[in-house]
């Protein structure tokens, strides 16, 4: 039998199908879907990350990024849609106008973008008259200020000063001279804010004789005198003194009495009611006693 040669045997040899160990070993990896998607997403992002990291790395580049947002950012703010250019006040005085304009510290124009209007109505609310402020950004470049106001009902004649009162108490502002206001009544004393509600109660309540009313006047941080003219003044009770001004007044309609010489009429005791004559009254009657007496004697 004749051998065979060698490229007879060469053609004899099959390959061998099976993949090889490392092949089967990358299949089995490809297949798993954690393994897959770390290969497809996370070495590409890697990759993103090192070469942004080695871009940014450089201060040259840290400069160019920096500036181009900075340039960026200011064409948007100075876009005339965000610019304010008017602050609008709407049933305001005057003169509290002047002092909300003055307290919000705004130089017009300016982008929206550099207003705090935290911290513009902070500064609006520390204004005595204001009691409370909502800012509004409105279209065309307005600031709307809406103003909750504390309207003055009272005068408060302190240490040093008048003060205008709300019904709470709160100072609303101040003046210089009693008849700057002759609308408001005039209080004086100690510890009048709290009790401002009965303040206008009593004085409601002494209606007959509104036009002699002077004011009224706190005593010992405990109760009123109503103070009228020719220095007349009503002592009036700790408790119940609206109901002794009505009495008061009965009495006044009655019988006139706030038209005599007297000088105090005193409401304290709600058992009786006191009368003190003036000091005229006083020397005409000891005048008319002696007199009297001196008759007496000689008859």
């Amino acid at each position: 039998m004749r051998p065979l040669n060698k490229g007879a045997k060469r053609q004899r040899v099959r390959r061998d199908p099976a993949p090889s160990r490392l092949f089967y070993r990358w299949q089995r990896i490809w297949l798993t879907p954690l393994y897959r998607r770390l290969i497809s997403l996370g070495l590409p992002m890697a990759a993103l990350v090192a070469g942004g990291h080695v871009l940014w790395s450089d201060p040259d580049v840290q400069a160019q990024v920096t500036a181009s947002l900075v340039r960026a950012r200011e064409s948007v703010e100075r876009r005339p849609e965000f610019q304010v250019q008017l602050i609008r006040l709407q049933d305001v005085p005057d003169d509290l106008a002047t002092q909300i304009r003055q307290a919000a510290n705004i130089n017009l124009p300016i982008s929206s973008f550099h207003l705090d209007l935290d911290e513009v109505k902070a500064r609006i609310e520390e204004i005595d008259a204001v009691r409370e402020v909502s800012l509004f950004l409105r279209a065309g470049g307005v600031l709307e200020v809406v103003i909750d106001q504390r309207i003055p009902v009272v005068i408060w004649r302190g240490a040093k000063q008048l003060e205008m009162l709300d019904a709470e108490g709160i100072r609303v502002g101040y003046l210089d001279h009693r008849t700057d206001r002759p609308d408001l009544p005039l209080l004086a004393g100690q510890g009048v804010g709290p009790h401002i509600g009965q303040a206008l109660e009593i004085l409601d309540a002494a209606h007959p004789v509104a036009d002699r009313i002077r004011g009224l006047v706190r005593v010992g941080e405990r109760r009123w005198d109503i103070v009228l003219d020719r220095g007349q003044r009503v002592m009036l009770p700790e408790d119940d003194a609206v109901r002794s001004v009505e009495h008061a007044m009965a009495m006044q309609m009655t019988q006139d009495v706030l038209s005599r010489d007297i000088s105090v009429m005193d409401m304290r005791d709600a058992r009786r009611s006191i009368l003190r004559l003036s000091e005229a009254a006083l020397e005409e009657r000891r005048v008319q006693q002696a007199i009297a007496k001196d008759v007496d004697n000689n008859l």
